[in-house]
């Protein structure tokens, strides 16, 4: 009797095998998508630039919660019935970071006709009373209050100087920077006494003083204020129960090192 040949229909697949087989083809798909898509780019890319049903109607904006819409949209350049993938995208980001309350400026497209424009505003850090009333952020940029819609609780910065703060320009005065990197580091992590700050101002002889609100406490810094003085009075505070703790506080003197020197407000001395 001869051999009965096997029946190569009813031998099982190893896993492996199946694995291997959809991996291959799986690749093969992959590849002729992608040259399909390779080749097929620039003619899609014109054909969608050239659907109406992609023309301009809509322009929203995020981000932007003491700034005008109308503000915002005074800025932009005519766009309005443009093909959403043809607006020059740096153009409009170029145009709304003119407005001196912005910081950064990120656009989105929304099929079929609506562009979003998500903004970052400027933190006011300070008021500066110099020849004018002025806003200033943490890397000294002098902004417009006519600019900001809302209540601006900030401490005051009373300076005496000779140069007109104008909207748009930075400050250089290196004393004054100090100030505002003091102020910006308590904000950060001395929230307790960056909300009871109220005032900062130079004597006369040049030495710098802190008014807090409430209590109506005065903290003398000296001349060449540091850090560390903070973190004195900061540590002070907590020792007195916080803000409440210091309701008696007429002066304190932060110029030696280690020490708080206070005057309270009943003290005969």
């Amino acid at each position: 009797m001869g051999r009965k040949k096997k029946n190569r229909k009813n031998t099982p697949i190893s896993p492996r095998v199946r694995l291997m087989g959809s991996t291959v083809i799986a690749l093969m798909l992959l590849g002729i998508i992608s040259a399909a898509g390779w080749f097929a780019h620039p003619h899609l890319w014109d054909f969608l630039c050239r659907q109406k049903v992609f023309q301009l109607e809509t322009i929203c904006y995020t981000g932007n919660e003491h700034i005008d819409k109308e503000e915002l949209d005074a800025l932009l350049p005519d766009i309005i019935g443009v093909n959403i993938f043809v607006i020059d995208v740096e153009a409009v980001k170029s145009a709304v970071s003119e407005h001196p309350w912005i910081e950064e400026v990120t656009l989105h497209r929304r099929l079929p006709h609506k562009l979003v424009i998500s903004v970052t505003e400027k933190r006011p850090l300070a008021l500066i009373n110099s020849s004018r009333c002025r806003a200033v952020d943490r890397k000294g940029a002098v902004l417009p209050l006519e600019c900001w819609n809302g209540i601006l609780d900030v401490p005051l910065i009373r300076y005496q100087s000779g140069k007109n703060l104008t909207p748009g320009s930075s400050i250089d005065d290196k004393s004054l920077l100090k100030v505002l990197h003091f102020l910006e580091t308590m904000q950060r992590l001395l929230p307790e006494l960056w909300e009871m700050t109220s005032e900062v101002s130079w004597d006369s002889d040049g030495q710098l003083y802190l008014n807090l609100a409430g209590s109506r406490t005065r903290i003398l810094l000296g001349h060449d204020p540091q850090w560390q003085q903070f973190t004195d009075f900061y540590s002070f505070l907590i020792y007195e129960g916080g803000r409440s703790g210091i309701d008696d506080i007429k002066f304190v003197d932060l110029r030696f090192r280690g020490q708080v020197i206070v005057r309270r407000k009943h003290s005969s001395s």
